[in-house]
């Protein structure tokens, strides 16, 4: 029996795991959070050689007695565990025509939002050669990338043989392959090993990096599993907008401890928020890095100060309470102040107020924004909203475009009308995104007013899904139910 612990998150490699369990408060939910990310082997085997009678009468030995015979044993029972693979020998299934398995998720529910995915099922007699690519990371510890980037592949021997001086490989958004020999590592059956690529790959250029990693080997004798990827985004591109829909703090995003998302104190819609008084004098919100920016973009977001007792009593701030709008240009080392809010310009309203800051300053360049408020007087909610960036021509403001987004019906199990209204013709991308932001539906429209679109979900698991609509540098979503 081994239990073995990885060191950063198995989800998120750049990420430290010891981090993700510092922040759970309850022990219980910190032990489970551990438990699954954990590998774990357990080996069991009873051997009985040579088992014999022995003589105990005094007669002439025959041919047939049973003292003539001597009878061995050897039973063997495999499990392992990991975040990704789990395999189990089928003990007592053999020869039985109707065999079910059944996959069921437990959970303490110390957990929200969180579910369990199965893939892959196999049912086969063990081969000999076998090895599985469990997952794919780049070695970069810079959110923004770095020039010098390396690929790691961590790789099962499912097989029953060990393994050693295979070649494995990797392409970056299909360019020509990156082929090494893993040398002298070995694998042995029911055991896991990482492998890092010498061949570097240069991430620092703001984009996204479609990494393919697989086992090259002529000797393998099931390549179905071969095969794992990765995306990292050194940059989100532009046009971006954030309406913190999804309910969450959004993947990319840092914020200080006490920094939420919610549609609680009054919002119609979830909002980045925190409450500022005399125990929580500050509020750090900072974008992932966007661009590359052009001269016409411009910052575009939405805030507004509340009491925190009262129903949507506007605050009046005081001449410190201050929020500072931050532009980073080296991924977050170093912030500019580029924009001010302080009781000198800010109106009281409990409505949001939408503030532009334009961005001409940055072009050409990947930015980080960053929300900086610090509190002098009072108990309020600071509140953050409808964070966009895009390209703005003279006359129209692109926050027109987009007239009215509508869904009938909504939530829905089976056919839905997307419904969206603009103020002018123009082009426009209309896509269907799941909660992790991939994308399911896609329509290119051209020089089109009204766009009617007939959506089937029953083709989709139950859950929450998004209408994104861009359309000549606006962005707006908006959430759909997929009801069961």
């Amino acid at each position: 029996e081994m239990f073995s612990t990885p060191e950063f998150n198995p989800i998120d490699r750049d990420i430290l795991l010891e981090n993700v369990l510092n922040d759970f408060d309850d022990p219980a939910a910190r032990d489970s959070v551990r438990t699954v990310t954990q590998t774990y082997m357990l080996r069991r085997s009873i051997n009985v050689t040579n088992m014999q009678k022995m003589r105990t009468r005094q007669r002439k030995p025959q041919l047939w007695d049973i003292e003539n015979l001597n009878l061995t044993l050897s039973y063997s029972e495999n499990y392992n565990r990991n975040p990704f693979t789990a395999y189990n020998t089928l003990t007592g299934t053999a020869g039985n025509a109707n065999v079910r398995i059944r996959f069921v998720l437990s959970s303490d529910g110390s957990l929200v939002r969180e579910g369990v995915g199965v893939d892959d099922i196999r049912i086969s007699l063990p081969l000999a050669n076998d090895l599985a690519a469990q997952n794919a990371a780049n070695g970069s510890g810079e959110p923004c990338g770095q020039a010098n980037d390396q690929v790691r592949i961590t790789i099962v021997n499912v097989g029953s043989a060990p393994r050693t001086g295979f070649n494995v490989a990797y392409s970056v958004n299909g360019a020509p392959a990156v082929v090494e020999n893993v040398g002298t590592l070995t694998i042995q059956p029911n055991a896991q090993a990482t492998y890092t690529f010498t061949t570097p790959f240069n991430s620092s250029l703001p984009g996204t990096y479609n990494i393919v990693v697989w086992i090259a080997d002529a000797n393998e004798q099931f390549n179905a599993n071969d095969t794992t990827s990765v995306v990292f985004a050194s940059a989100l591109p532009v046009p971006y907008s954030e309406n913190f829909e999804g309910s969450v703090v959004p993947p990319g995003w840092t914020v200080d401890p006490d920094v939420s998302v919610t549609n609680t104190h009054g919002n119609s819609s979830y909002v980045l928020t925190d409450n500022l008084w005399s125990g929580d004098g500050a509020f750090l919100a900072a974008t992932p890095a966007i661009g590359l920016i052009s001269a016409n973009d411009t910052l575009r977001f939405d805030y507004r100060f509340v009491e925190f007792s009262g129903n949507n009593i506007p605050t009046t701030l005081s001449p410190n309470d201050v929020l500072n709008i931050q532009i980073s240009t080296n991924c977050g080392l170093t912030y500019t102040t580029v924009y001010t809010i302080n009781g000198t310009n800010h109106t009281p309203s409990a409505a949001l107020t939408t503030v532009a800051i334009p961005l001409i300053d940055y072009a050409g360049q990947a930015i980080r924004i960053r929300f900086n408020a610090t509190w002098s007087a009072g108990d309020y909610w600071l509140d953050i909203d409808n964070i966009n960036i895009g390209f703005t021509t003279s006359g129209v403001s692109d926050l027109d475009r987009i007239s009215s987004i509508t869904v009938a019906p909504n939530p829905t199990n089976g056919l839905t009308v997307l419904d969206i209204r603009f103020t002018e013709q123009l082009d426009a991308q209309i896509s269907l995104l799941d909660i992790m932001g991939r994308p399911l539906m896609v329509f290119e429209e051209q020089k089109v007013i009204n766009s009617v679109h007939t959506m089937d979900m029953s083709k989709f698991p139950a859950g929450v899904y998004f209408v994104r609509v861009m359309a000549q540098g606006q962005v707006k979503t908006l959430k759909i139910i997929r009801a069961n």
